[in-house]
């Protein structure tokens, strides 16, 4: 279908009374608008029912959606329902316990960046890799973000609104650097990976060419972009460093949510058993 003019300025207008009024991140704005459009756009509608927002639920409940996603549905229609006059809240489903995270090998990591033939994609995942950062976050990064000298780069628009900087190895700057002297004639676009028009590339393209370059590093994971972030935790602890810098990288803010990344590397347990038992 094709998406109607009045449905495109409704959720321009539903996007920006999320971060005027609500307080909300840009990203976590945008991600809600989207959940919004594609769901008005199949009901031919701009005044959804409570009866459509619950059906909905638990249709994506039924199909085995993760229930994360279908919260964010809930709690979209729910803020939407604010916007527009309408009581649209229905019980999100219940929380699931959240499963061990599923990282790469630095060996899998390795054979990924070595199977990219394209320059910007390089850059891309080689940052993903060496800074921990969140797709949607390095989706949003613009040129002047990256500070080559100090060889940091700005989160601006991080996880709940957080603005951070963080450091980034030597290899993902050089690949950036090498991308940004390739796309000269696209200078004129403030983001620093974009699409043709200039606006940011999507997550969705980041998150298909994940996929083709682990197929074609023969990996037998279905890689997506956030497994780069829990590859660079399990990495950096499996290395020996202490749990509060990788804590600050990652910008968790309860340092129980890194602790995660201590049960995915029992030989990081060990060596540091054996290091630290008491001689009695």
């Amino acid at each position: 279908m094709e998406k109607h003019p009045s449905l495109e300025a409704r959720c321009r207008e539903y996007q920006t009374f999320l971060v005027t009024d609500r307080g909300l991140s840009p990203i976590t704005a945008y991600m809600r608008m989207v959940n919004v459009r594609r769901l008005l756009g199949k009901w031919r509608t701009l005044n959804p029912t409570v009866e459509q927002v619950r059906a909905t639920r638990d249709e994506h409940v039924l199909a085995g959606y993760d229930r994360d996603y279908v919260r964010n549905i809930v709690l979209s229609f729910a803020s939407y329902g604010d916007f527009i006059g309408a009581d649209l809240r229905v019980k999100p489903p219940s929380k699931q316990k959240p499963p061990l995270p599923r990282f790469l090998t630095e060996a899998e990591v390795q054979a990924f960046l070595f199977a990219i033939d394209s320059i910007r994609d390089r850059a891309i995942f080689g940052l993903l890799a060496y800074s921990g950062l969140r797709v949607s976050e390095c989706c949003h990064l613009r040129r002047e973000d990256v500070n080559f000298q100090a060889r940091t780069i700005a989160v601006r628009y991080g996880k709940g609104g957080k603005s951070s900087e963080i450091p980034v190895a030597r290899p993902a700057l050089d690949a950036v650097s090498a991308y940004l002297r390739s796309d000269q004639r696209n200078e004129k676009s403030p983001m620093l990976f974009h699409a043709p028009n200039g606006k940011a590339l999507s997550t969705q393209r980041i998150r298909v060419l994940a996929r083709r370059y682990g197929q074609r590093a023969g990996l037998i994971k279905r890689v997506s972009p956030h497994m780069f972030r829990h590859a660079l935790a399990t990495n950096l602890l499996g290395k020996g460093c202490p749990l509060p810098f990788v804590q600050r990288q990652l910008r968790h803010s309860k340092i129980e949510t890194t602790m995660r990344y201590l049960h995915l590397n029992d030989t990081m347990l060990k060596e540091n058993y054996d290091r630290f038992v008491p001689n009695y």
